[in-house]
């Protein structure tokens, strides 16, 4: 996928689902950091609470 395909898809996603389409980016920026990486997340962040839901 070009890049200029890319831009196109991100602004679909964004004008669909804002909320969803920031999520993804955080998701992805999280995964940009590597494995060796030490992250941290406050308790009050959303990907936190996300993180504690999962089973």
């Amino acid at each position: 996928m070009s890049s200029r395909s890319c831009s196109i898809c991100y602004g679909e996603a964004f004008g669909a689902a804002p909320e969803f389409y920031a999520f993804m980016r955080t998701l992805e920026t999280y995964k940009a950091l590597g494995d060796n990486a030490t992250l941290m997340i406050r308790s009050d962040s959303d990907f936190f609470r996300y993180l504690e839901k999962i089973d």
